[in-house]
């Protein structure tokens, strides 16, 4: 309501009551100044209450930006240890899997060298049986005893 309006309403409300003159204006100027006042009070309250509700809102935006960029924090610090989890795995895999092809190496060393072996022992053994024992070398059969004792 406008002041011009404040004045008209308590000017018409002041008659009635029967008030004039001096007071009828005293009385009409007082009542116009309070609800003025107090229509000025109330504006400020909302105001007041408006930027609190609107610094309310920026700090609950605040917070939720840093909820957020904490829980995104968070999540990386986790993809990265199974990332590095990961790597681990991989690179014990990789040194399983190498000491895996060096015990194949040694294992396939020693099968040769046991079939080389046994390619010479066989083949000396060969060579010695087919032909018999030389007596260059003083070998004898051994003297079976007769089945039956003569004496």
């Amino acid at each position: 309501m406008s002041e011009l309006d404040l004045y008209a309403k308590y000017l018409d409300l002041g008659v009635k009551l029967g008030r004039s003159g001096e007071d009828l204006t005293t009385w009409v100027e007082d009542k116009v100044r309070q609800d003025m006042e107090r229509s000025d009070r109330q504006i400020e309250r909302e105001r007041k209450r408006e930027e609190m509700d609107m610094q309310k809102k920026r700090e609950e935006m605040e917070m939720q930006k840093k909820r957020e960029e904490m829980e995104m924090q968070r999540e990386e610090r986790e993809m990265q240890k199974q990332r590095e989890e990961k790597e681990m795995e991989m690179q014990k895999r990789r040194e399983e899997i190498a000491l895996q092809d060096r015990r194949e190496e040694r294992e396939l060393k020693r099968l040769e060298l046991e079939a080389e072996t046994k390619k010479l022992e066989i083949g000396s053994r060969t060579s010695v049986d087919v032909a018999g024992p030389k007596q260059s070398y003083g070998a004898q059969r051994p003297k079976i005893p007769p089945l039956h004792d003569p004496s």
